[in-house]
C-alpha cells in the first residue's frame, strides 16, 4: 500500500506509479468513506481524469474508509521514458509518490529458487519501495512472507498478497504481489528472503534513491 499522506482536509493517498502494465493508486477522505475522490494523472503532458472507486483490500483491512478508493489505468507509453503526476483534481496538488518516471527499456528481476518464483518490479526514479510478486507453483493460494535484508540485516518485510494480473500466470488467483517500504545506505548490497522457508531468492547491489 505504500506509503500514506494527510491532505491539509484530512483527504489521504498515495500514487503508486507504474505497476503490472498500468497506473495505480488510491485516495480516500475518511470523513466522507462513501464519496469517491477523484484525481488527474498526467503521464506525458497528457491529462486523464479518474474516479478512485475501485476496491483496495489492503486499503480497507487498515481501517482506512470502505476499501473503495483505489485507481487504476492501463496508458500506452509514447516513449522509452514515460514522467508521470498524480494530483488532486480539485487542488491540483500532488499526491505522496508523485511525480515519478519509469524507463520501459529496463527489466524487471527475476529469480526462481525451486517451486518459487520472484519477480521483482525496476522501480521508477524517486519510488522509495521495491515491489513484485512472489509464487509457489506447488502452492500457489500461499500468500508467503518476503523480506528485506541489508548485510545480514532484516530492514522490511510483508506479505505477498496484493493482487497482480501478471502473477496469474503462474497458476493461483494473482493475490501474490508485494510492496516493500525501507532505506538503505548509499550503495548496498540488498538480499530478498523467503522469510516461509529461509530461502534467499534474490541478492542484488542498490543505490539509495
Amino acid at each position: 500500500m505504500g506509503r500514506f499522506w494527510r491532505h491539509l482536509d484530512h483527504r489521504r493517498g498515495y500514487f503508486e506509479g507504474w505497476r503490472d502494465g498500468a497506473v495505480t493508486g488510491w485516495v480516500c477522505d475518511p470523513a466522507q468513506p462513501r464519496k469517491p475522490q477523484q484525481i488527474l494523472i498526467i503521464c506525458d503532458g497528457r491529462e486523464h481524469l479518474l474516479t478512485a472507486d475501485l476496491h483496495r483490500a489492503d486499503v480497507h483491512k487498515t481501517g482506512i474508509g470502505d476499501g473503495y478508493c483505489g485507481f487504476r489505468i492501463r496508458l500506452m507509453p509514447g516513449a522509452a521514458e514515460t514522467h508521470l503526476r498524480c494530483v488532486w483534481a480539485d487542488t491540483g496538488e500532488d499526491l505522496p509518490g508523485s511525480p515519478c518516471s519509469f524507463d520501459h527499456a529496463r527489466r524487471p528481476r527475476s529469480a526462481r529458487p525451486g517451486t518459487l518464483r520472484l519477480v521483482l518490479d525496476e522501480p521508477a526514479r524517486g519510488d522509495p519501495r521495491l515491489s513484485g510478486y512472489l509464487i509457489d507453483s506447488a502452492a500457489p493460494f500461499r500468500r508467503r512472507r518476503i523480506g528485506l535484508f541489508v548485510s545480514g540485516c532484516q530492514i522490511a518485510q510483508a506479505r505477498a498478497s496484493l493482487y497482480r494480473s501478471d502473477a496469474r500466470v503462474e497458476g493461483g488467483d494473482g493475490f501474490n504481489g508485494f510492496n516493500l517500504l525501507a532505506r538503505w545506505p548509499k550503495l548496498a548490497l540488498l538480499s530478498l528472503v523467503d522469510l516461509d522457508s529461509g530461502t534467499r531468492l534474490l541478492r542484488f547491489f542498490r543505490s539509495a534513491r
